[in-house]
């Protein structure tokens, strides 16, 4: 019953897993081949929300009654998200630069909760889980890689990220469905069911 119940957690995990995954190679895909639009795109819709929203917390403070004000931090909040927006917008390089950062980081985390997997399928299906392993290891090297030798030119940043992010998100994909397909064919280890 238990091994039922972990089998059907892992079927789930995957799929919402490959929907990640696609939706990752397709922004990978953009960022590979019109990196300087997207990330033109990326600072100005960040910057745009930003000023929005501080201008949304603004207008709704001046709104409020008297005795709601005193418990607002709208005004505060709208300060803040106006100036956020105004900084990224005048210092989209800086900007740019955290951007391989969040991306390495994610690969990281990616890498990591694969390398997980790998351990606890091990324990509970019998098939040779070393490629999974692999794969994870090297999706963390890569992630690691990125963070600690960012590239300085934005659209050489860009493109390098977008290949780094669709071969870890082919890989996790490939794994993905590795796993569903054994978890389809295979049996419960006897030693988990027991």
């Amino acid at each position: 019953r238990g091994g039922t119940m972990i089998k059907e957690y892992i079927k789930k995990y995957s799929k919402a897993s490959i929907v990640a995954s696609v939706i990752m190679i397709v922004a990978s895909v953009l960022l590979i081949v019109f990196p300087k639009t997207m990330l033109d795109i990326v600072v100005y819709v960040i910057s745009g929300a930003l000023f929005v929203d501080g201008l949304i917390h603004f207008v709704t403070y001046f709104t409020l009654t008297h005795e709601m004000r005193i418990f607002s931090n709208d005004l505060l909040e709208g300060i803040l998200a106006l100036l956020a927006g105004v900084f990224v917008a005048f210092n989209a390089d800086a900007f740019i630069s955290a951007l391989a950062m969040v991306i390495g980081l994610w690969v990281v985390i990616k890498g990591l909760l694969n390398l997980q997997l790998s351990f606890q399928l091990q324990q509970i299906i019998e098939f040779n889980w070393f490629w999974i392993f692999l794969c994870a290891v090297f999706c963390v090297v890569l992630g690691v890689f990125i963070i600690v030798h960012p590239i300085d030119m934005a659209i050489g940043l860009t493109m390098a990220e977008g290949i780094v992010l669709l071969v870890t998100e082919v890989l996790s994909l490939i794994q993905t469905i590795y796993v569903l397909y054994k978890l389809n064919h295979s049996k419960m280890s006897r030693s988990y069911i027991n």
